[in-house]
């Protein structure tokens, strides 16, 4: 099986392409798509090639200025060890949030996961569901309680 170019440590890639990268490139954490933080990780914030990590100590201290910027969010709430981290804010989101299948009832899973790949396929769920909270507020979407979960009905813009 072959790996996608993403897979493939710079070293290789750059060596395979017949150029060479600044130094910058050799950060891992870079290139590392992580959406959720635990104060546990802290090996993922270690570049053994300089010899250099994040002490774990300060990873608490990361997590909550990221929090207190806006750019995290402490998940699951009412604790300090784990965030999830915002590519980019829920309220960026909403219109791609809106699949085109307007008063159409849809789990959050459908929306994640859809078949037919679409923008939000791979988001994790407490980020969508804060995606969804946006447009509810704004009447374009509708959270529905069924049994033991949520579903959503979306509604067309209003002008």
């Amino acid at each position: 099986m072959a790996l996608s170019p993403l897979c493939i440590p710079i070293d290789e890639l750059t060596r395979s392409l017949g150029f060479l990268l600044p130094s910058i490139h050799s950060a891992p954490p870079v290139f590392t798509r992580l959406f959720v933080l635990l104060v546990e990780d802290a090996e993922i914030l270690r570049n053994k090639r300089i010899n250099r990590q994040v002490p774990p100590s300060c990873i608490s201290s990361l997590m909550a200025e990221m929090v207190a910027k806006n750019i995290a969010v402490y998940e699951p709430p009412k604790q300090i060890r784990a965030v999830m981290l915002y590519w980019r804010l829920p309220e960026e989101c909403p219109d791609e949030t809106v699949t085109g299948q307007l008063n159409t009832i849809l789990t959050f899973y459908e929306i994640s996961d859809p078949l037919i790949p679409s923008p939000l396929s791979g988001i994790l769920i407490p980020f969508l569901q804060r995606a969804i909270m946006t447009l509810t507020r704004s009447n374009r979407a509708q959270i529905i309680g069924v049994a033991d979960s949520e579903d959503v009905r979306f509604f067309a813009a209003t002008k």
